[in-house]
C-alpha cells in the first residue's frame, strides 16, 4: 500500500509541476518540446496534415509558418489537360515556386504531364536536400542560369526530356550529391543508338566529378560504354550501383575500392544493344550482388570480391556465371574449384530439385539464409544418401523461405529433406496462396511435412499468405541500396512497387 501511495504521490507532483492543457485537462507534454523539435515533427508530415496542426492549440499556430516543409506537389490531373486548365495550373506552380515562404523547403517532388514553367530554372532553395522531377515533357534549358543546389543530396529525374548541356549543368551544380536516379531519360544526343527511346548523354565531354555520390541508379536508359565508364570513374566514393534494363553498353567492367552493393539486369526485350557482359574485376568491399530479372542474356563475372555475402536470385537462365574460380553454365558448375565461404544469404529462382540446390550449397557451404522461389513443381529424387553429408545443413543453415509452395507430393518430399537434415535450422517459412493459408490447411501441412521428426528441435514453421502485388522474384530497387536488410525477405519490405522512394 505504501508503494502505491508513493507512486501516486510522484504522479500528482509531476502533474502539479506541468501546466494543464488549454481545455483544463491533462498536461500537454508534446507541446512542451522545443520549437526546433516540433518543427521537425511537422516537417515529417504531409503538407495538408502539417497545416492542420495549427488547430491543436495556440502553441502550434506559429510553428507551421516557420517549420521547414517537405512538399509533394502533384499537378498530373487526368490523362488530358485543357489549355485553360493547364494555364491555371501554370500560374499555381509559378506563384508557388516564387513564394518566399518555401525558401527553407528541404524535399520537393513535382509531377507534371504538361510543359514545365520557365521559373523552374530559378528554383533552388539553399536547404533543399531531395529533389524529384517527373514530367513527360522537356525540362527548360539550365545552361544560361547560375543556380546551384549546395545542400542537394538526392536527385531523381523520371520520364523527362533534357538536353545534354542542361543535364550537365544540373549535375555540375550539386557539389554534395549522394544519390542520383535517372529513370527513362530522353536526351538529345549525337550518339548512334539502336534503342532510341531513352538516352542519356556522353558525360565524358562534360568532365563532371561526383566526389560525394554514394548511390547511383540508371534505369531504362541508353548509355554508351565509354560514357558509362567515364561516369563510374568520376564517382570515387560510390557505395551502391543499379544498372537496370540499360541499353547501349554491351560490356561493363568495374573496379571499385568502395562499392558494396550492385544490382544488374539485361534488357527485357531482344536487342543487339543490350547489356551482354557484366564484370567486377576488383571490389574488396562488395557485399551484395543482385542479378535482377530479366538477366537471361547476361554473362556475369566476379573476379575478386572476398566479402560477398548476399547473392541472388540465381537462376538457370543466366548463361554463364563466374564467381572467383568457380564457373557455372546455366547454374551448373563446370569447373571445380574452392568453395565461396563468404556467402551467407542465397536466393534461388528455379524449378528446384535436390541435385541443383544441394550442388549450390556445396559451392556456398556457409549459407545461413536460403530463399527459394519456385515457378514450377519441385523435383525430388528419393536418394538422400547422395546428398549427404553437407556442411551447410550440418552447421550453418538457420533460415529457409519457400515462395510459391504448393501441396504436391514432389514439393513435400523436397521440403522434408531440409526438415529432416538441417541440424541447426531455426525457422522455415512457406509463402502460399491466400485462399490456402487457413488454420486447418496449415495443420495438415505440419503433419505431412513430418515437422515432429525435424533434425532441429528448435526449428519453427510458419505459413504466410502471399499478399504481394508484383512478381515473386522481384527485388525492389530500394533494397539493393539498403545494406542493412535481407533483400529477399519480403516480410521486411515496406515499399510499394519498384520505386526508390
Amino acid at each position: 500500500m505504501a508503494a502505491e501511495e508513493g507512486t501516486g504521490g510522484k504522479r500528482r507532483r509531476l502533474c502539479q509541476e506541468l501546466p494543464p492543457g488549454e481545455d483544463g485537462g491533462d498536461p500537454d507534454l508534446i507541446s512542451r518540446l522545443p520549437d526546433e523539435l516540433l518543427g521537425s515533427i511537422i516537417t515529417l508530415l504531409p503538407a495538408k496534415a502539417g497545416a492542420r496542426t495549427q488547430i491543436l492549440s495556440r502553441r502550434w499556430r506559429p510553428l507551421w509558418r516557420s517549420a521547414p516543409l517537405n512538399l509533394d506537389a502533384d499537378f498530373t490531373g487526368g490523362n488530358t489537360t485543357t489549355g485553360c486548365r493547364w494555364s491555371g495550373l501554370h500560374r499555381i506552380i509559378e506563384s508557388f515556386l516564387q513564394s518566399p515562404r518555401i525558401r527553407d523547403v528541404q524535399e520537393f517532388e513535382l509531377y507534371v504531364r504538361g510543359e514545365l514553367p520557365p521559373c523552374l530554372v530559378s528554383f533552388s532553395p539553399a536547404a533543399l536536400r531531395v529533389l524529384c522531377v517527373c514530367s513527360r515533357t522537356e525540362i527548360p534549358s539550365l545552361t544560361t542560369c547560375t543556380i546551384s543546389f549546395p545542400s542537394l543530396k538526392q536527385l531523381s529525374l523520371v520520364d523527362v526530356t533534357i538536353s545534354e548541356s542542361a543535364l550537365c549543368g544540373v549535375l555540375s551544380r550539386c557539389p554534395v550529391l549522394e544519390t542520383l536516379l535517372l529513370d527513362n531519360i530522353v536526351c538529345a544526343l549525337r550518339v548512334l543508338s539502336v534503342c532510341s527511346e531513352t538516352k542519356i548523354p556522353s558525360l565524358t565531354a562534360c568532365m563532371l566529378n561526383f566526389p560525394s555520390l554514394k548511390q547511383l541508379s540508371l534505369v531504362s536508359v541508353n548509355i554508351s560504354e565509354s560514357a558509362l565508364r567515364g561516369l563510374l570513374s568520376r564517382c570515387p566514393v560510390l557505395v551502391t550501383l543499379l544498372l537496370d534494363n540499360i541499353c547501349g553498353a554491351r560490356r561493363v567492367q568495374i573496379s571499385s575500392r568502395t562499392l558494396q552493393s550492385v544490382g544488374v539486369s539485361s534488357c527485357g526485350y531482344s536487342s543487339e544493344a543490350g547489356l551482354e557482359e557484366f564484370m567486377i574485376v576488383d571490389a574488396p568491399l562488395l557485399e551484395m550482388l543482385i542479378p535482377r530479372v530479366p538477366s537471361n542474356r547476361l554473362v556475369i563475372r566476379v573476379i575478386h570480391a572476398p566479402r560477398l555475402r548476399t547473392l541472388g536470385y540465381l537462376h538457370d537462365d543466366i548463361p554463364r556465371l563466374q564467381l572467383g574460380t568457380m564457373h557455372f553454365q546455366k547454374m551448373v558448375l563446370v569447373r571445380p574449384s574452392d568453395a565461396m565461404r563468404s556467402v551467407k544469404i542465397l536466393g534461388l529462382l528455379t524449378a528446384p530439385n535436390l541435385d541443383f540446390v544441394t550442388g549450390l550449397l556445396k559451392c556456398f557451404p556457409c549459407v545461413e539464409k536460403l530463399h527459394i522461389v519456385s515457378y514450377t513443381q519441385m523435383i525430388h529424387k528419393n536418394n538422400a544418401k547422395s546428398y549427404a553429408p553437407l556442411e551447410c545443413l550440418d552447421q550453418h543453415l538457420k533460415q529457409v523461405q519457400i515462395i510459391n509452395y504448393e501441396e504436391k507430393r514432389s514439393d513435400m518430399s523436397f521440403i522434408k529433406f531440409f526438415v529432416l537434415n538441417a541440424r541447426v535450422l531455426e525457422s522455415m517459412k512457406f509463402v502460399v496462396r491466400r485462399d490456402k493459408c487457413v488454420a486447418k490447411w496449415v495443420a495438415r501441412q505440419h503433419n505431412k511435412l513430418q515437422v515432429n521428426d525435424r533434425a532441429s528441435q528448435a526449428a519453427r514453421f510458419q505459413f504466410e499468405a502471399d499478399c504481394s502485388r508484383g512478381s515473386s522474384s522481384v527485388v525492389h530497387m530500394k533494397h539493393i541500396h539498403d545494406l542493412a536488410m535481407d533483400p529477399f525477405d519480403r516480410s521486411l519490405c515496406t515499399c510499394h512497387g519498384d520505386a526508390l522512394s
